[in-house]
């Protein structure tokens, strides 16, 4: 065990249920290694000194290992989440800005960033927010985390995301306003594969102008239609969008220094990419005539 300065005199340390013999340590057994049979209480004692400042205190472990199942990606509370109810309006109508206008907070990413854990939100109606989250707890089954307030003195956006493992894990955010009215969302992880893979993944072909193209978006995220190939991302933010649209991810721009993005329309098999402009310097809305009409081969 490792130990900070700020702690007790004396600690006493249960190890497992079934008490034996007591064990202690003092300073002298520093680098020693002890055998410890299950039950046994150790009692460690230290020198110390409240009224100078010089105690000691067990040293608290870093976030990121107090669980591997909420630190591992594919397993845990790290990853993006979809709220259900977007889920299935997402795959009925293949439109993300279709889809979004039914939930309020439609994504949720969790993540790591250094040692704090935090959650970014997707609003419907207004920019997103990044939150800072405490440490999880563990609730027999599920885990809660619990939001730090955006600053002092004010209330968290949210109050806490509780998330349960399992076949088909879960996650559900829960906002309490006052001690009466609570509401509850239900997410479901998705990667951005299975999103692409949802909403406009596929080779197509078709013409542009008076060329026959084909157009390949793989699920991993690459636009390509000879000569044209970039990285992209399907646009989730419709706060400031008329139409759904994806944009490059790989620095790519156009010629007004904006990231490359282009709108689409995607229904019964045929897919439209529209070129894109911005009205009033904001709204960004889809032009006519379409630059693409392909239909989907596979």
């Amino acid at each position: 065990m490792k130990l900070l300065s700020r702690w007790m005199p004396a600690m006493l340390l249960l190890a497992l249920p079934g008490a034996a013999c007591a064990l202690e340590l003092t300073v002298k057994d520093n680098g020693r290694s002890f055998s410890v049979p299950a039950g046994e209480i150790v009692t460690i004692i230290l020198a110390g000194n409240s009224t100078t400042g010089y105690t000691w205190e067990k040293e608290v472990p870093p976030l990121e290992t107090f669980s591997v199942e909420v630190t591992v990606g594919s397993h845990g509370i790290i990853g993006e989440w979809y709220e259900t109810g977007y889920l299935t309006r997402l795959k009925a109508t293949r439109s993300p800005c279709r889809a979004v206008k039914g939930s309020d907070v439609p994504r949720i990413a969790v993540r790591m960033d250094g040692k704090e854990l935090r959650a970014d939100l997707e609003y419907r109606f207004h920019e997103g927010l990044s939150v800072r989250l405490g440490r999880p707890e563990d609730r027999g089954g599920s885990v809660v985390v619990r939001s730090e307030p955006v600053e002092k003195r004010s209330s968290p956006m949210i109050e806490k995301l509780v998330w349960k493992g399992g076949t088909v894990p879960s996650l559900k955010l829960v906002h309490e306003q006052g001690k009466r009215e609570q509401a509850e969302f239900t997410y479901r992880r998705l990667s951005r594969e299975g999103l692409n893979r949802l909403v406009i993944s596929g080779v197509y072909r078709g013409r542009s102008g008076d060329l026959e193209r084909t157009l390949s978006l793989t699920p991993e995220g690459i636009f390509e239609s000879r000569p044209l190939s970039f990285g992209y991302d399907l646009g989730l933010d419709c706060t400031f969008a008329a139409c759904d649209y994806l944009q490059a991810n790989d620095g790519s721009k156009d010629q007004n220094r904006f990231p490359l993005r282009y709108g689409f329309s995607r229904d019964n098999g045929r897919l439209m990419i529209f070129p894109v402009h911005y009205e009033g310097g904001e709204q960004l809305v889809c032009e006519q005539p379409p630059l693409m009409i392909m239909e989907e081969v596979r």
